[in-house]
């Protein structure tokens, strides 16, 4: 099964308070976890907006035009 690729662009703020909804962040987290939880996410979206190719030029792109 495939999945489709997601066309709409999300900051990092609606990032987070996507997982904080799916209660993959909570309260129960320390910071150092919250915040390594967090980052993987974003990496993880990141990469999917260039289509999961680890192009570091396109990755750098995105997340510059993202604020991260």
């Amino acid at each position: 099964m495939s999945l489709p690729i997601v066309k709409q662009r999300y900051g990092a703020g609606e990032i987070e308070g996507t997982l904080r909804d799916v209660d993959a962040l909570d309260e129960t987290l320390d910071d150092e976890e919250y915040a390594l939880r967090l980052d993987i996410a974003r990496e993880m979206y990141f990469r999917g907006l260039v289509h999961g190719h680890a192009d570091v030029e396109k990755i750098e792109a995105v997340r510059e035009a993202f604020g991260y």
